[in-house]
């Protein structure tokens, strides 16, 4: 996962300040998402390869948004499960400079980390479209449109 995610962070860029998640699970690995609407590439790629050294996981409970939607590459290594209401935004990759070839460069990067069945969605009701007009979905329809993939937080199996 460290390849998948440094390859997609190292080609993007975004223009949103970071938000650190707001509260630690006592281990201080899972984290928990209440809100972050997601970041400025350099600083989320550093902030995401620590987490990663770490073992960190993820509790989406709130809004995740922009940049912190790439946490969606944590749930290949079950490090990652969402709350039926938390609310996941999505957008194609707004460039700082590079126009419209740097955002589709960016998206797809974005689009590799994602479940399948998240980025054919992503391409359907979004594509490349440099706006800042972006698409929700609750995790509850993460969690159908992946046949379970992203899991619900306090469910197993």
């Amino acid at each position: 996962m460290i390849f998948r995610l440094l390859t997609a962070l190292s080609l993007l860029m975004a223009t949103t300040p970071i938000v650190e998640a707001r509260s630690i699970i006592p281990d201080n690995k899972w984290r928990v998402i209440d809100f972050d609407p997601g970041g400025v590439v350099g600083h989320r790629f550093r902030q995401e390869m620590k987490a990663e050294k770490a073992g960190a996981g993820y509790v989406i409970r709130g809004t995740c948004a922009s940049m912190c939607t790439i946490r969606l590459a944590y749930v290949i290594e079950n490090r990652l499960c969402t709350y039926p209401n938390a609310k996941w935004k999505f957008h194609a990759i707004m460039p700082i400079t590079g126009g419209r070839s740097t955002t589709i460069n960016g998206t797809n990067a974005i689009l590799s980390t994602y479940p399948p069945e998240i980025a054919s969605w992503f391409k359907k009701n979004i594509g490349y479209n440099a706006t800042f007009s972006a698409k929700t979905l609750t995790g509850q329809e993460l969690h159908d449109m992946t046949d379970g993939t992203v899991p619900l937080c306090g469910q197993t199996g």
